[in-house]
């Protein structure tokens, strides 16, 4: 019968390089689930779908049919980046980005 083999983990790993590295330039994006996001106040998929869709609409950049067309599609990933492109291509992205940093 073979020997289990016991390894020593340490109670703090050691940080790759890289990971230090991508902190230090502003550039670490981490992901977590969708429930420890919540728990912190940030919007569901669903949620920021929807308040992009109005921001869309209220600035012009789309009409009533398509509000109502885009808004009533199943896929959030889809909705998103429309919209997103949408106020990227008017200048808007940021204005956008900053309102929802408040939540």
């Amino acid at each position: 019968m073979a020997k289990c083999k016991i390894f020593d983990i340490p109670e703090i790993p050691q940080i790759p390089d890289g990971i230090i590295q991508a902190v230090n330039d502003k550039k670490l994006a981490v992901f977590i689930g969708a429930g420890v996001s919540r728990l912190l106040g940030c919007w569901g998929w669903d949620r920021l779908a929807s308040e992009l869709v109005n921001c869309c609409f209220e600035n012009g950049y789309i009409n009533f049919k398509e509000k109502e067309t885009i808004g009533y599609m199943n896929d959030q990933k889809k909705v998103i980046t429309m919209c997103y492109g949408i106020l990227d291509f008017n200048n808007k992205k940021n204005f956008s980005m900053k309102k929802w940093k408040r939540h």
